[in-house]
């Protein structure tokens, strides 16, 4: 129930992140839905890894990790996956802002004529 709820979360967090730049929003809840299951994860690897490696007697026949439960992987593996999610936001937040100040016109172009400004960076790279 509770997994559910953050996805709900998460996807209308990466919604309302496409809206403000005016970009399709169902592939970046897509996007933010995938991170967090992926590093959710990943993170299991690594700990079933780390365990087998150095801890391998703590691993049972059925393949439980020290006695613990899927669930409380499950919990320990969560702020992995919400860690994701907010770093995947914030990236596309700060990529998208960026874009938006260079697609903005200097207020020194603005009336100009758009050959005028062309031909200005010809020049440049001639």
């Amino acid at each position: 129930m509770l997994t559910i709820i953050l996805l709900i979360a998460i996807g209308k967090k990466f919604s309302d992140l496409a809206k403000n730049y005016d970009k399709n929003n169902v592939p970046y809840i897509i996007a933010g839905i995938a991170s967090f299951y992926g590093s959710y994860f990943l993170f299991g690897i690594i700990i079933g890894l780390v365990y087998l490696v150095f801890f391998p007697e703590s691993i049972s026949i059925d393949g439980d990790i020290a006695g613990m439960s899927e669930k409380a992987l499950g919990f320990i593996a969560l702020p992995f996956g919400l860690l994701a999610c907010y770093l995947l936001h914030r990236f596309l937040s700060k990529k998208w802002e960026k874009e938006k100040q260079e697609s903005q016109p200097n207020i020194d172009d603005i009336g100009m004529d758009r050959d005028y400004l062309n031909q200005g960076e010809d020049e440049v790279m001639d």
